[in-house]
């Protein structure tokens, strides 16, 4: 059976790292929605806030489809994103009646002001495609922040929390022993 490992979390706190570091560490498919967003900008061209939601709404579906085609060739996967239970359940649980998969959820956290100033370093380094037109929408990303209170997905499978406050003192041993686990069955 196929693992799917889900990273989630606000925009800023980090998931992006671990997804990666996971990724390189147990040669999982790796999908990213800011991955396929990205790469609709530099295919599609970008502009405003509003053409950026609208191909973020492209990119989920893009990512949903292309989940579904690996989960069906047994591949184990991992996907990134900042996934909300309100609109998120109903699709993972579609894949979930459709294609058998352990899951592994990691629900990455941090204090909401600790993320927004990540979140403005990253932006006024200019580290994200300027097709997000962050510079432009602060104030809507730390309203989102600080709003933040998605829980897990409503899927079967493990849940891990991931206090991603101090990344010098983060313990990625038992996200580490839970994929080890799933992997050696």
């Amino acid at each position: 059976m196929a693992l799917l490992v889900i990273v989630s979390g606000p925009p800023g706190v980090g998931k992006s790292t671990l997804a990666k570091s996971l990724c390189e560490r147990y040669k999982l498919v790796f999908l990213q929605k800011d991955g396929l967003k990205e790469s609709l900008f530099d295919s599609l061209g970008y502009s405003d806030r509003e053409w950026s939601k609208k191909l973020g709404i492209a990119s989920y579906r893009l990512m949903s489809m292309m989940l579904e085609s690996m989960l069906s060739a047994n591949a184990n996967v991992l996907i990134e994103s900042n996934f909300k239970p309100q609109f998120d359940n109903p699709i993972f649980k579609e894949i979930q009646k459709r294609h058998s998969f352990d899951s592994i959820q990691i629900h990455c956290h941090a204090d909401h002001e600790l993320v927004i100033a990540r979140f403005r370093q990253r932006v006024d380094a200019g580290a994200r495609h300027p097709g997000h037109a962050d510079q432009a929408n602060l104030e809507e990303h730390e309203k989102a922040i600080r709003n933040w209170d998605a829980m897990p997905l409503d899927l079967e499978g493990e849940v891990l929390r991931a206090d991603m406050n101090d990344f010098a003192a983060f313990d990625p041993s038992p996200i580490h022993q839970a994929i080890e686990k799933y992997l050696a069955a």
